[in-house]
């Protein structure tokens, strides 16, 4: 919500007929760009198929974005096993998250907030499918979220494991080929036949031998999934005619670390990569952010330098204009002001030096500045020249 309403007040800034829109439009944007540019690559493998592009746009087609149940079932019991049981609240020691959830007192506070988010930040996730936190297996407040999962498997009707393993890697099911010895055993004794094994526990217990968190089949299946979204969302970031390429350019600067900083209050350093607790720790402000004058195509170059007198006769004052169209948002970087010798005048570096410092002062002198922008050339030469033998009297 703060994040929402920040970019609110940018677009407001910036005079966007539709503010509120707009800026739910790049939020999307920009959650979607840190779910498939950081979030999937650290699930799936950094070379994952769904990872955003790192240029250029995508073309959208016809594919229904439909949420499989399979994958809603699958999704829910996998980021289950990836919670711990304890959350560090910096500087104290762990607390248990059950005790907490849905505690709103444990950030209504800046300093608890970014207490909170330190910890998490530090902590890292339990690993994928093996097993789900006793808290959240057998506490009847939270429900049996494994038990539930089977059961929900037969009540939607999704196919048993060997169909998963066809469909997805072309293999057969008889000798459970993508399990390790253990897990084939105690399939087998839960089971009796492979083709009665379920899809959840025939999924979770595949061994994890390539880059994704998952095994093969949960890989397949998520990677279906993502992409269906993807390509079948007309409003997904990347697709042509969604953003310009100078906006989608800015919302690829945007991380999720980047995002923390500017909604966390007193969160001054972050881990570079948020969804890896083994990433290093930066500062805040060395992050890249979006800048709102290029993501609304605002220029800030200036005009070429031109004399503001037609007769050079002791210093060639020459000033040059912003071309911005919002220049209180967006303005032009450097002065406005230069300073040099007149073609016929001898100068030694010191002089020239001399020349390029009180080019610089002069720009933050308002009087002069005012003659700046009202276009009183004769006045401004005179003022600057003037000036300029003054301070060099007692630079």
């Amino acid at each position: 919500m703060d994040e929402h309403n920040r970019l609110v007040n940018k677009m407001t800034q910036f005079g966007v007929p539709n503010p509120s829109g707009e800026a739910r439009k790049l939020l999307i944007g920009i959650f979607q760009h840190i779910t498939y540019n950081e979030y999937l690559p650290m699930l799936l493998g950094a070379n994952t198929p769904v990872r955003s592009l790192p240029t250029g746009t995508r073309t959208p087609n016809s594919t229904l974005p439909m949420v499989f149940h399979s994958f809603t079932l699958a999704y829910t019991l996998a980021m289950a096993s990836m919670m711990r049981e304890t959350v560090t609240i910096v500087p104290t020691s762990n607390v248990n998250l059950k005790s907490i959830i849905n505690d709103a007192t444990q950030i209504d506070t800046d300093v608890k907030l970014a207490s909170i988010t330190k910890g998490m930040l530090i902590d890292c996730s339990l690993k994928l499918g093996k097993q789900i936190p006793c808290d959240f297996r057998n506490d009847c407040a939270y429900s049996d979220i494994v038990a539930i999962a089977s059961q929900d498997t037969q009540f939607w009707g999704i196919p048993t494991y060997y169909i998963w393993l066809y469909i997805s890697n072309s293999l057969p099911a008889e000798n459970l080929p993508l399990q390790d010895t253990a897990h084939k055993t105690k399939l087998l004794d839960l089971y009796g036949n492979p083709y009665d094994i379920g899809f959840l526990p025939g999924g979770f217990l595949e061994t994890i031998t390539g880059p994704s968190m998952l095994g093969p089949t949960l890989t397949k299946l998520f990677e279906e999934q993502f992409k269906k979204l993807q390509e079948g969302d007309r409003l997904y970031y990347e697709h042509d005619g969604v953003f310009e390429s100078y906006q989608l350019r800015q919302i690829r600067n945007m991380t999720m670390a980047r995002l923390l900083c500017r909604n966390v209050n007193g969160l001054t350093e972050v881990k570079e990569k948020a969804f890896n607790c083994s990433s290093i720790e930066v500062d805040c402000s060395s992050l890249p952010d979006i800048d709102f004058c290029e993501y609304h195509c605002i220029s800030r170059e200036w005009s070429d330098f031109g004399s503001i007198s037609p007769v050079c006769t002791k210093i060639d004052i020459q000033v040059r204009y912003c071309k911005s169209t919002n220049p209180t948002q967006c303005p032009c970087i450097d002065i406005p002001f230069r300073l040099t010798p007149c073609p016929n005048a001898l100068a030694d570096k010191r002089m020239v030096a001399l020349l390029n410092m009180y080019a610089i002062k002069a720009s933050k002198i308002s009087e002069f500045i005012a003659y700046y922008i009202g276009g009183y050339n004769a006045t401004l030469h005179d003022k600057i020249t003037d000036g300029f033998i003054q301070w060099i009297g007692n630079p």
